[in-house]
């Protein structure tokens, strides 16, 4: 049976670019994807897909490797010539892998379509190859697999189709172009020919293969969203409009439909204000910047944009997501206005910081960005000295300096440094020493060769900064596996006893917690604060429970990665230098009792006579004291 026909005119984006083959070792992210991977915007990364692309067919040297991308229902196939995935030779899409409603359906209970991140890879003849695609959905069957086919026999663009099961006896495939007759009983030998590779990955019970006469023909997306923009316009209550709007472009690619017209930009825009309103999320926001793509000079929509992103920051203030692009499009916004010799709303005046419109702050800052990231330092260097602001923040909430230490390039952060930058603040939601070293840690987990982190340490940067949530680097790596990087950045000065915002740990406590103990013993040896509580739940009256680290130490229970040995050794040496250096198992605060009663109780409980008689020495037990929990 054919595909149901739902989405737009189906667009066939195929572009061949005559660059030089690239062959290195693939690199893959936590995810098993490629962390530099070329897609567009606001699509992103699904899945790695075989090709049988075939430089016979497309005068491309190999390798040719896939990745399927992925927005809100929407798929591509983006073929590469480098292992890197950065040198995109084909794009198609988008493919029609769902229907409105099975993406309805795989959606409900999360906020993303989820995919398997491996696609098997069958070839069934030369030239022709099929990829097994499988969707999470809250239930498993043939009904959540699609089967990518892709033939490349012949010389230029190759041919798509793709597969489905309408039942557990039939898979059908539909071409995305039309093809001839011939090609459709290629594909079926090949199918054919091929069952015993398709093992597993096929029903076992008998079944059958067919192609559908007629190719995928989607329907026409930019009527369909002019009739329902003529009937927005009219009605008073936009939702139901709005959720027709939203059905649409599941199957319709926002960036594609009505690119021809020229007021499909208009149509665009009043759609994306409307659903502001009500949905002020990152459907609204790429609908936002669809409409600059196609009309750059249209003025409100930047006031539009500024907006949204200022209500989103006035929820989250300590991040600086929202912020960043929040103020290049008021600045973008003021700056037009100026051009027009326009009046500038008070609210944009008063969130730039200024009283009335001033040209050199009401223009954008975000060239000094991409000049940035093209390591064009001839340029970066004209923008400073025009006087642009070294300390930008980009759309990602980081700044000009951070985006020169992504290479790196040392050389422009030095420029960006001697023009006023800050090693300080944050960057989205964590400090520029902190991301900095989370690069430096993909590259080399030897502390030694952390480059960017020391550039920044020379260059007067705090290691001890904060992110929002009240960490620090130390407490990020207070644990048994980065021991080496603890000892590390412990020979830079910094506030020891800093906690964080949700728990209140400190880096002593998660040493403690996470079994590294020699890490606390170094801590407790560079004066850490020893008597501070840590929360521990609440008491009837709401009190809270506040315990010592010293009494966190007697409630460990050994750790199955330690040899109980060297834990017994490691914690008896730490308890015992804790108490030597002023640890007072009284602090704190409990219910019934006091601490000291509870560090007795539980070390009993954990047959650590060593540590007690160690406590005796310092705190003894008064005869007939009665131990409790």
């Amino acid at each position: 049976m054919p595909l149901p026909r739902r989405c737009t005119r189906f667009a066939l984006l195929a572009l061949l670019l005559n660059l030089p083959v690239v062959a290195q070792a693939i690199e893959l992210d936590w995810f098993g994807l490629p962390p530099q991977a070329v897609v567009d915007a606001p699509e992103y990364k699904a899945i790695i897909v075989p090709t049988a692309v075939t430089e016979s067919a497309t005068g491309i040297s190999p390798p040719l490797v896939g990745l399927l991308s992925e927005y809100r229902g929407l798929f591509y196939l983006n073929v590469y010539r480098d292992e890197n995935y950065r040198e995109r030779a084909y794009k198609f899409g988008p493919i029609p892998l769902m229907t409105t409603e099975e993406f309805r359906y795989c959606t409900k209970s999360q906020d993303n379509l989820v995919m398997s991140r491996s696609a098997t890879h069958i070839e069934l003849a030369p030239g022709i190859a099929m990829n097994e695609l499988s969707f999470e959905c809250g239930r498993n069957g043939w009904e959540t697999r699609r089967y990518l086919l892709v033939d490349s026999r012949q010389p230029g663009t190759p041919l798509l189709a793709i597969g489905r099961f309408s039942n557990d006896q039939h898979l059908v495939f539909q071409a995305l172009q039309a093809t001839l007759p011939q090609v459709s009983d290629a594909w079926l030998k090949a199918l054919e020919s091929a069952r015993p590779a398709m093992l597993y990955h096929v029903p076992e019970t008998p079944f059958s293969f067919s192609v559908v006469d007629q190719p995928y023909v989607a329907e026409d997306g930019a009527k369909r969203l002019r009739e329902l923009h003529q009937q927005l316009s009219k009605d008073k209550d936009k939702g139901p409009g709005l959720k027709n709007v939203e059905e649409l472009f599941i199957n319709t690619d926002f960036r594609l439909v009505g690119a021809d017209q020229k007021d499909f930009a208009g149509l665009l825009n009043d759609i994306a204000f409307w659903r502001s309103a009500t949905k002020p999320d990152n459907v609204t926001t790429n609908l936002f910047k669809e409409v600059v793509r196609r009309d750059p000079q249209r003025v409100p929509i930047y006031l539009n944009m500024a907006d949204l992103y200022w209500s989103r920051y006035e929820k989250f203030p300590e991040y600086t997501t929202s912020l960043a692009p929040a103020l290049e499009y008021y600045r973008i916004y003021c700056g037009l206005r100026l051009a027009r010799n326009m009046s500038i709303p008070e609210r944009v005046l008063e969130r730039l910081s200024i009283t009335q419109g001033d040209p050199k702050i009401c223009k954008a800052q975000w060239p000094l960005l991409q000049a940035v990231d093209a390591q064009d330092e001839t340029r970066v260097r004209s923008l400073l000295d025009a006087g642009m602001p070294a300390d930008t923040q980009g759309e990602d909430g980081r700044s000009a300096l951070l985006h020169a230490l992504d290479k790196p390039n040392f050389a422009i952060a030095r420029l960006l440094l001697e023009h006023g930058a800050k090693t300080q603040g944050i960057n989205g939601s964590e400090p520029v020493v902190m991301q900095a070293l989370n690069k430096d840690r993909r590259e080399s987990k030897d502390p030694e060769k952390a480059r960017r982190l020391q550039f920044l340490l020379e260059a007067g940067a705090a290691i001890d900064e904060t992110n929002v949530d009240g960490e620090t680097v130390l407490m990020q790596h207070a644990t048994v596996m980065d021991s080496d990087l603890f000892t590390w950045l412990l020979k830079y000065p910094q506030n020891l006893d800093l906690r964080d915002k949700k728990q209140g740990e400190s880096a002593l406590y998660r040493t403690i917690e996470s079994g590294a103990y020699p890490a606390a013993v170094l801590l407790v040896k560079s004066e850490v604060q020893l008597n501070a509580g840590y929360r521990e739940g609440r008491c009837n009256s709401n009190e809270e429970v506040l315990e010592p680290a010293l009494l966190r130490l007697a409630r460990a229970s050994g750790s199955s990665g330690i040899d109980p040995v060297v834990y017994q050794q490691q914690t008896l040496e730490l308890f015992t230098l804790m108490l030597e250096k002023g640890a007072d198992p009284r602090a704190g605060h409990q219910c019934k009792g006091d601490n000291l009663e509870v560090t007795r109780f539980w070390l009993k409980q954990r047959k650590r006579d060593d540590m007690l008689q160690v406590l005796q020495r310092y705190f003894p037990e008064e005869a007939g004291a009665t131990p409790s929990a």
